[in-house]
């Protein structure tokens, strides 16, 4: 997923793969997923690859994105058990997307500890049909990097991943 603003800030977010690969045994190990986070800020470029977020917690956030495409009664806020990483819907004055990059995902001049927990907002102009594109690109995601493990903790039967 690509983002960009008039200011030139720019975020791509990808998927590298499972944190764990080998374990299946585990609803949350067997689930966390390795996030790649390129950024362009006028302070500076940085990357992160942290376990963000689980393979639920893709498809819910891909999800949430078509929601807020279709206009559907949606929560504003998609952020994950790990509060690198959060997504804010802003519809007023302007449709915009706000991603909020904090703690491990921060950018390394915010050196305090307290900066690095409230992170940084970037802000980007969205329409409905870069919401929806935005879905698709994460339902993509989503579909090579699925659910391997249920909460009960019987293993899901999927085609493996890419590699």
């Amino acid at each position: 997923m690509q983002l960009e603003n008039p200011e030139g800030e720019r975020l791509d977010l990808t998927i590298s793969g499972y944190q764990f690969p080998d374990l299946r045994t585990d609803y949350w190990d067997a689930n966390w997923l390795l996030v790649s986070i390129d950024v362009a800020h006028p302070r500076g470029e940085w990357r992160i690859h942290e376990p963000c977020m689980t393979a639920f917690e893709l498809k819910e956030l891909a999800d949430w994105f078509e929601r807020v495409a279709d206009g559907d009664s949606v929560e504003d806020r998609c952020d994950f058990v790990e509060p690198n990483l959060a997504f804010e819907y802003r519809s007023t004055p302007n449709a915009e997307l706000q991603i909020t990059l904090a703690c491990e995902a921060s950018p390394p001049w915010l050196a305090d500890r307290d900066q690095r927990l409230d992170g940084i907002t970037m802000s980007f102009p969205v329409t409905a049909k870069d919401m929806r594109d935005h879905a698709r690109c994460l339902r993509a995601l989503s579909d090579t990097f699925p659910l391997r493990v249920q909460r009960d903790g019987t293993p899901v039967e999927n085609r493996q991943p890419a590699t």
